[in-house]
């Protein structure tokens, strides 16, 4: 249920104005510092859309005390229904002529350039869809835990791979399917290329299902759509919170591969993604045989037996892809 008192669209100085996009869910702990850092940006143009996603703390409360200072903020409240149905809805909500959304976590937190950054790297390559950059992490107090280690970007070489240097800012399909990930709060998005896509999908996160890999579902969505960009520098402090959804993650990224295999795409977008998940899983036996290099070199043996154990895994993996995708595929589509 959105707030009674709707705010009107308002100038923005001649600047086009940002949608920010945050979805609340049980943090009222964190909520005010990711508003702030928002309200804070030395890019003036924003318009600012909170949807609480039924949230049984006191983060309404939070949020309405924090945005005193701008009343033309909206507040949405919502039952629970899942990140990404939160963020459709605010994405719905918002009013202005925007160029460009970001869709923010309500734990996060900007840099106070982020947003002025992001918009002239993006009002300098109109044919970018999204540019985003790598997060330094924090704990639940805030405490830097450093850059994460998650963002190695790899491409095909030959018969192997090799991984892109921070002077590659393209990170093409291949790269965003083979054990990478971009988080929405680190992204800038052209709104005419979010347009193109078929929006956050709902079946990717909780509470629809058990598992979350909806970020890397948009970024594959966008990536189609055209160039995605690594900006250089750290923007976004993303914090690391116990107890996340690490041990779904790998069913989420199943269902991702699953949901892109089977997916009627034209023929030649349908052979850059099959290619791509077939690249995923190569990385994978290069990484496990990676790993069981490193445990012979120290005599690991308990080490060794995980690191084969893996690799074995993942070559089955890579070898029979094709096979059981098409399995699957069929089971799916029989009523």
């Amino acid at each position: 249920m959105a707030d009674t008192s709707q705010p009107r669209e308002r100038a923005y100085s001649g600047q086009r104005p940002v949608v920010v996009v945050v979805t609340v869910y049980n943090k009222a702990r964190y909520v005010a510092q990711t508003i702030s850092s928002v309200l804070a940006q030395t890019y003036r143009a924003v318009e600012l859309v909170i949807v609480d996603d039924g949230s049984s703390d006191e983060s309404v409360d939070v949020v309405r005390t924090s945005l005193a200072a701008a009343p033309d903020a909206q507040i949405i409240q919502t039952s629970n229904g899942g990140v990404s149905r939160a963020r459709n809805i605010g994405y719905e909500a918002s009013r202005s002529n925007a160029r460009y959304v970001m869709f923010l976590d309500a734990d996060d937190v900007l840099e106070v350039e982020a947003l002025d950054e992001m918009v002239q790297y993006m009002d300098g390559r109109d044919d970018v869809v999204l540019c985003y950059t790598v997060p330094m992490l924090i704990d639940e107090d805030g405490r830097s835990q450093g850059v994460d280690p998650d963002q190695v970007r790899w491409v095909r070489s030959g018969w192997g791979r090799r991984q892109l240097s921070e002077r590659e800012a393209d990170t093409p399909l291949d790269a965003i399917w083979a054990r990478f990930r971009i988080m929405p709060s680190t992204a800038l998005v052209r709104r005419t290329a979010f347009d193109q896509t078929s929006g956050w999908d709902e079946h990717l996160c909780r509470p629809v299902r058990t598992f979350q890999a909806e970020d890397k579902d948009m970024a594959i969505q966008l990536a189609l759509v055209g160039p995605v960009h690594r900006m250089p520098g750290h923007l976004v402090r993303y914090r690391v919170l116990p107890g996340s959804h690490q041990d779904s993650l790998y069913e989420g990224l199943k269902a991702v591969d699953l949901k892109w295999w089977a997916s009627p795409l034209p023929r030649d977008q349908r052979r850059r993604v099959r290619r791509a998940i077939r690249f995923d899983a190569k990385v994978a036996v290069l990484d496990a045989a990676t790993d069981t290099r490193a445990s012979v070199h120290r005599r690991d043996r308990g080490g060794f037996r995980r690191a084969f154990r893996a690799i074995a895994r993942a070559g089955a993996q890579w070898t029979t892809l094709p096979l059981r995708w098409r399995s699957r595929t069929r089971e799916t589509a029989t009523p």
